[in-house]
């Protein structure tokens, strides 16, 4: 495990004890892996008897609360649409999740948009705001609307609006 591994896996330890306790049985396993496109930066899936959270290397220098942000959403994933599967139907899930996402399709839309949701409902809307400005210096305005916001990611406005909703602002 490196060290940038070993930065995540505290970040989830600390969030599984804090607001994840239903992951806290589990065996989540977070593993650096090559930049695979210029857009995504992290994904999660269920292994045969395990968890896994994918970080890409570009996110190594990211702020601890954006990054906070970030693990949080995919700790949500894993509740939402890994925990009650078995492995054919979490990697149907997966496979579905990739192609939806490079064609831009409701199901994207709907998985990223409940991801953010409950990671507002634990708590988290401060630190997934300060993701989704970390993106918008990273990569602009019109590309976030393009590749964040089309495919369902809230943006900085719906977050807060979402947690004023909900009462957890």
């Amino acid at each position: 495990m490196n060290r940038y591994e070993e930065k995540y896996k505290k970040i989830v330890n600390e969030l599984i004890r804090k607001d994840f306790s239903e992951l806290g049985g589990e065996r989540i396993n977070v593993v650096e892996i090559q930049d695979l496109t210029n857009w995504s930066e992290s994904f999660s899936t269920k292994g045969v008897d395990n968890y896994y959270i994918f970080m890409f290397k570009k996110v190594r220098d990211r702020k601890e609360k954006a990054l906070k942000g970030q693990i949080a959403h995919e700790l949500c994933h894993l509740i939402l649409n890994y925990k009650d599967k078995n492995l054919v139907a979490s990697w149907w899930h997966l496979f579905k999740k990739i192609l939806s996402f490079g064609f831009n399709t409701n199901f994207s839309r709907i998985i990223e948009t409940n991801a953010d949701k409950e990671t507002i409902k634990r708590g988290y809307s401060k630190e997934l705001i300060e993701l989704k400005k970390d993106w918008l210096k990273k990569f602009g305005k019109e590309k976030i609307k393009e590749l964040g916001y089309s495919r369902g990611y809230l943006s900085p406005e719906q977050i807060k609006s979402y947690a004023k909703k909900i009462r957890r602002w």
